[in-house]
Parts: structure tokens; sequence; C-alpha cells
């Protein structure tokens, strides 16, 4: 779905030669069309999460070798990918659906974090970025052992 939408866009972007709006959706379309060929294809946004992360890492390279000018371009890149990625959820709709999984999940506390974000990455996979996923999942779980153990007390 998102493919047809990119190379719709790019037709556009190719009369209308912006160069930057042709690159990057040239350069998604190629991610895009590589992954549908792949053994085991992921989904499109997830496609389209890792090049924003990607764009994100040079981005900050060259404004480490003060190179702002490359830095720009991968900044207007950026934009580009953004718009065809899903709203992220709010943090109250993230942390009523953390809750919801904790309940289902047999975690107890923060050194159960590795088996609770195996149980909610799935679900919220595309909903989140999986670093706010984290962070709130050892904030949410940190409160859950002090929680139960005042309640032992």
């Amino acid at each position: 779905m998102i493919e047809q939408k990119v190379e719709k866009n790019l037709r556009e972007a190719i009369y209308s030669r912006d160069e930057i709006l042709k690159t990057a959706l040239r350069l998604m379309l190629s991610e895009l069309t590589k992954n549908k060929k792949a053994k085991q294809p992921e989904k499109e946004e997830k496609v389209i999460a890792s090049m924003i992360k990607r764009s994100e890492q040079s981005m900050r390279i060259y404004l480490e070798q003060d190179r702002q000018d490359l830095a720009r371009i991968e900044e207007e890149q950026i934009k580009v990918y953004r718009k065809y990625m899903p709203e992220e959820i709010s943090d109250v709709e993230l942390k009523t659906k953390l809750i919801e999984v904790l309940g289902n999940s047999k975690a107890e506390g923060p050194k159960q974090l590795g088996t609770f974000l195996k149980d909610t990455i799935g679900p919220l996979d595309g909903l989140a970025s999986r670093k706010r996923i984290s962070e709130m999942s050892k904030s949410l779980l940190a409160a859950y052992a002090k929680r139960k153990e005042s309640n032992a007390k």
C-alpha cells in the first residue's frame, strides 16, 4: 500500500523537479522493493523506520564533521520518510496498552524487562518507537515492583 503511494508521489516529484524529494522517494521505493523480495519481508513501516534511523545517524555524523549541507539534505529526507509513517500513539495510550500487557505477562519487575519487551514489542510495533516502549516499560515495571513490594509489607 505504501509502495504504490511512493510510486505515485515519485512521478509527481520527477515532474516538479524537486531533487531532494525525488531522491528520498527513490531510496524509499528501492528499500521497499528490496524488502518485498526478501525471504522474510518486514512491515513497510518497519523498513521506513530503519531508513529514518539510518538517516538520523548520518545526519549526526555530518554535523560532527561540520557538513551542514549534507546534514540538511538528510534532515529533509527524514521529513519525507516520516510522512509515510503512521502517527505514534500518545503516552497515555501507550501506558494503557503496556498495563494491559503487564496484566497478562509473567514479568514482576525490572529484572524481567526482556521478557516483558518480548510480549510488548510485537503488538505495539509501528504504534510507538521501540525506544519509547522500552523506556516506558522500565518505569512501569519499576513502579509495579515497588507497589507489589509495599503491598507485601
